[in-house]
């Protein structure tokens, strides 16, 4: 019987075990469903949407269904912005706790849906908004630096120059409180306000074709060209 309770005690301890890491791989996969969606609209910028536009900017459209004329080597810029603004933004999303993920998650996936619908403005588009991406993680990584930098203070240091310990102390908590303020602020609120504006206005501001909706910058020149014959 004693082995038995043993036995049983030791699958009771197995089954917690157990259970607890299954709670911790779902706790861990739920915070990180941001930066999971984040690294998803990347990809579709990096390997579907980037070699679209490189594409169209290397080939010239020609007339009555001719051979395109390659105009240059197939460039790399896009990619080499997408590649560059998706490391730095996983460096700065994973410095802040929630709601900043979220908000660049919003932001990659603001762009995907702005790039779907306004296809004839795909280039122009797309380097805007990543670059509006990468200098928000610039934001947040300078932020973070920052403050690491104003904590670090010491009000021994500053004494000399600002009278007293006290008079330091009380400065620089004053000024480590209005930096982390504006700092909230522009992460939370004007980084993404300035982002999602741009969008809206870009979209507001240039109406939609009218034969073609949703035809790239690219179709619309081989329709000029071709006068509309296959």
């Amino acid at each position: 019987m004693e082995l038995m309770y043993r036995a049983g005690d030791l699958l009771t301890t197995i089954s917690i075990i157990f259970l607890n890491g299954i709670l911790a791989i779902v706790y861990w996969a739920g915070s990180s469903v941001p930066i999971f969606l984040s690294l998803a609209a990347a990809a579709l910028f990096l390997f579907v949407f980037d070699p679209i536009a490189q594409s169209e900017a290397a080939v010239t459209p020609t007339r009555y269904g001719r051979t395109p004329d390659l105009r240059q080597e197939m460039p790399r810029t896009m990619q080499g912005l997408t590649a560059v603004t998706t490391l730095l933004w996983l460096m700065g999303a994973m410095l802040f706790p929630n709601p900043v993920p979220w908000i660049g998650a919003a932001m990659w996936l603001g762009g995907i849906i702005a790039v779907l619908t306004m296809p004839d403005r795909r280039a122009g588009l797309m380097w805007n908004t990543k670059g509006l991406i990468l200098a928000y993680a610039l934001v947040l990584i300078g932020f973070r630096l920052l403050s690491g930098q104003m904590a670090g203070a010491a009000p021994q240091e500053w004494a000399g120059t600002l009278g007293s310990v006290g008079e330091a102390q009380a400065i620089i908590a004053r000024n480590r409180s209005l930096v982390q303020t504006i700092g909230v602020y522009a992460t939370w609120y004007g980084v993404p306000f300035v982002y999602f504006s741009f969008l809206v206005q870009t979209f507001l501001a240039n109406p939609l074709n009218v034969v073609s909706p949703f035809g790239s910058a690219a179709d619309l020149v081989r329709e000029i060209r071709t006068r509309g014959s296959d």
